[in-house]
């Protein structure tokens, strides 16, 4: 039972990351990085490893669009993540 929740709960990052990253020619909106950050901030560090390599991974898409998404979301996950844990926001 804990495999298969650890699964879906993977699953349900990984659509969040796509969501954020997704090849429609918009903005992507605030709110969705900012839960990215508030992921990687209340998360072990495991998980915060998961997600950044799934960002990275969306950098080898084909689509130029998600690729200029990738880059903002990769430096504001990663901002979030390190001034978090060096005690500097909350």
């Amino acid at each position: 039972m804990d495999s298969s929740r650890r699964a879906v709960e993977s699953y349900w990052r990984s659509r969040m990351i796509d969501g954020a990253t997704s090849d429609e020619d918009k903005v992507t909106p605030v709110y969705k990085l900012e839960e990215i950050c508030e992921l990687l901030r209340s998360s072990h560090v495991t998980i915060v490893k998961e997600v950044s390599d799934f960002i990275l991974k969306r950098l080898d898409h084909k689509s130029p669009v998600v690729k200029q998404k990738v880059l903002p979301s990769l430096l504001r996950s990663s901002f979030c993540y390190l001034m978090s844990h060096l005690g500097l926001i909350s």
